[in-house]
């Protein structure tokens, strides 16, 4: 299992009326391993992201949540270890 939690912000450019706030956000998975050989094996992963924020206008106080949902699946990372005993 994997997991974080997270905080997002919008950079507002020639937006001068708008405010961006801070809002939290969360991601969630999981992820398995094949092993193919000893040094080399296949570990695929889901990730479910949440991420919010808040715009609002200064100039009559009106907020918009702006809300993202992802998912990230990777089904080909690699990774080979080469590693030395030490007696």
């Amino acid at each position: 299992m994997k997991g974080e939690a997270n905080t997002s912000n919008f950079i507002l450019n020639d937006m001068d009326n708008m405010k961006s706030k801070l809002g939290f956000g969360a991601t969630i998975g999981g992820f398995g391993t094949i092993e193919l050989s000893k040094n080399f094996m296949l570990r695929p992963e889901v990730l479910l992201h949440y991420k919010n924020s808040v715009m609002e206008d200064k100039t009559n106080g009106n907020e918009v949540d702006f809300q993202y949902f992802s998912e990230f699946i990777s089904l080909f990372k690699i990774e080979l270890s080469c590693g030395y005993k030490i007696k």
